[in-house]
């Protein structure tokens, strides 16, 4: 991994862990007040690295909840932790758990999946982004709950 992105996690973390309470107070600001995530009304949580615990899933959760107005996307391969918590996970929250096999199904697995193909799943969302630039652009089906799994063609 790059060491300015290895950099940048380890802050992020450290920034979390150091002081949790004024942690979820600065992203509760960031999403009432960021302009970006104001306007588009979303937020995806790790671009690069994971949840670390059920710490941080109820701090995101508590995040969420206190943001009703930005829908949230937390992908993620704790596959244990998506299993086992007990948390009333906020209505705006998607947690969407990525599937560890390339090219078989994985729906029913977790509320909300994720998965590489190499070709088209029928049936299952396909990402418009390698059709937009790599982008999401107006696609908003990660962070959808009436959208049961999210494929992404492999590359």
């Amino acid at each position: 991994m790059f060491n300015t992105t290895q950099n940048a996690l380890d802050r992020r973390f450290n920034a979390w862990s150091g002081d949790r309470e004024k942690f979820i107070k600065a992203m509760i600001f960031i999403m009432h007040n960021k302009k970006h995530i104001v306007d588009s009304g979303v937020f995806r949580w790790f671009d690069s690295g994971d949840i670390q615990g059920i710490e941080m899933l109820t701090d995101i959760n508590r995040i969420a909840k206190a943001s009703p107005h930005v829908k949230h996307w937390l992908p993620t391969k704790e596959y244990k932790l998506m299993s086992n918590h007990n948390l009333d996970i906020a209505f705006n929250l998607t947690l969407r758990v990525s599937n560890p096999t390339r090219n078989k199904s994985f729906k029913g697995s977790y509320d909300y999946v994720s998965a590489v193909y190499d070709t088209t799943l029928k049936g299952s969302y396909m990402c418009p982004a390698p059709k937009q630039n790599n982008a999401c652009g107006s696609c908003r089906a990660c962070w959808d709950k009436s959208v049961e799994e999210v494929v992404y063609k492999a590359h």
